[in-house]
């Protein structure tokens, strides 16, 4: 209801327009003639104005770029806008399978990719604006099997004579199933217990079952992918005699 007053007019006058719905997103504008007996005629300019609009919200993924290489955790991240409304939500999906839903018109989502297979998968964010219009952005990433790491704490300062102790770390993000203990081509340890993704045990080295001189202690991991790490290496000088 348009409620139309001067100061001219001795009574006061109330016009109710109709509007008919119209899908062409134009502010357009119409003159209407107002007539009274006894007074001279008004023209009123009535706007259209789409408060809500019908044009559809716009989403982009931001990261990871579309056939990225990806593994262990991942940050999926985007925004979304609309012209002429506001976001009601983002919906993020991969694989088909919604994961998360943000009320916002931006969105950060981090994936650990350990449950997923070693393939190509599918990430979709959908938009929709506060009217029920949709847009939609989806990439495809290759999650990967990154090789597991390891290493040896032991101190080189001073030869080594007796028996000595020292610590191995592995890590994984999808598990790790086993790690060897070497001397040169020798194993003297290994870890074998329920996949897990860090493992630290101690070896303990007999140094007397080896003749005095220079070594190779060496450690390799291996992870439930069956990918075997780089092996990590360290010479040991050891001097009983």
């Amino acid at each position: 209801t348009l409620t139309f007053t001067s100061s001219n007019w001795n009574i006061y006058q109330e016009v109710t327009l109709e509007a008919a719905p119209d899908e062409d997103n134009i502010n357009d504008q119409a003159i209407v003639t107002i007539e009274a007996n006894g007074l001279a005629s008004k023209q009123v300019t009535v706007y259209e104005h789409d408060l809500e609009g019908d044009s559809k919200p716009l989403v982009k993924i931001e990261e990871p770029n579309n056939r990225d290489r990806v593994d262990n955790d991942v940050v999926i991240s985007g925004q979304a806008a609309d012209s002429d409304g506001s976001i009601q939500k983002i919906e993020l999906y991969i694989d088909d399978e919604l994961v998360e839903t943000f009320f916002s018109n931006t969105f950060e989502y981090e994936w650990s990719t350990r449950n997923y297979t070693i393939d190509w998968h599918k990430i979709v964010a959908i938009a929709y604006d506060s009217v029920g219009n949709k847009d939609t952005d989806d990439i495809i990433v290759y999650v990967a099997d990154s090789l597991p790491s390891v290493d040896i704490d032991i101190s080189t300062e001073t030869p080594l004579s007796g028996t000595v102790t020292f610590t191995v770390n592995a890590e994984d993000y999808r598990g790790i199933q086993s790690v060897k203990v070497l001397i040169g081509n020798d194993e003297i340890a290994i870890w074998k217990e329920r996949p897990r993704t860090s493992v630290t045990f101690d070896v303990d080295l007999d140094t007397t079952k080896y003749e005095d001189g220079i070594y190779a202690l060496k450690a390799v991991a291996i992870d439930t992918g069956d990918q075997e790490s780089a092996p990590f290496k360290i010479a040991i000088t050891i001097k009983n005699h």
